[in-house]
């Protein structure tokens, strides 16, 4: 039985996985600690991947997570979100990664934005689907962008494919209506995994 209703889930790109086991990682959160698929064990968690500056699709996708977890309301505190660095020339831990700062993320204590050296990131991408592309400058990085749910158990069951629109410069938007939207779709598929 769809948790989404078919509308949404279309919307936000959602495809059903079942119960494939999420490939486990550790890495460093913003607090120094190490944080990844281990700890999050016995909660909701979404994983999605942008970069440590927010100069990718960052301010769009922060933004939905941001709603989610105010659309989530006291269920939020059953749900964590872990954001996985995507940017190979940036991967050094901060207290206060842009990542989390723009779209105002830097105050939920259930959200950890990770990096680590690129070996360890790159085996993270590779895990979870995630193309890393750099060009000839350090300016030019592109990823495919996925949000993956994980069940309490560990457990992959679905994932979202985010999207938003690239202007000249490199930037990307969303209106507010499709932010809210998505994260409207996140929620539903969430909540559908909160015991």
């Amino acid at each position: 039985v769809p948790s989404v209703a078919a509308a949404d889930a279309a919307f936000i790109g959602l495809r059903l996985i079942g119960t494939a086991t999420a490939s486990k990682f550790s890495l460093t959160d913003q607090h120094a600690q190490a944080y990844g698929t281990t700890q999050a064990r016995g909660k909701v968690t979404l994983i999605a991947f942008y970069n440590k500056n927010c100069n990718d699709i960052c301010p769009v996708l922060g933004a939905e997570l941001h709603d989610l977890l105010a659309d989530l309301g006291s269920k939020a505190s059953k749900v964590n979100v872990i954001v996985v660095n995507t940017d190979p020339f940036s991967f050094g831990a901060s207290s206060q990664p842009l990542a989390l700062t723009i779209p105002r993320l830097n105050a939920e204590a259930n959200v950890h934005f990770v990096t680590g050296t690129v070996s360890n990131l790159n085996a993270v991408w590779r895990a979870y689907g995630i193309q890393v592309n750099v060009g000839a400058s350090a300016s030019e990085v592109g990823h495919n962008s996925l949000i993956y749910f994980i069940s309490p158990n560990s457990q992959i069951s679905a994932f979202a494919t985010p999207f938003a629109k690239e202007n000249k410069q490199g930037q990307f938007s969303l209106s507010p209506a499709y932010i809210a939207r998505f994260a409207q779709g996140l929620k539903f598929e969430t909540i559908s995994l909160i015991p």
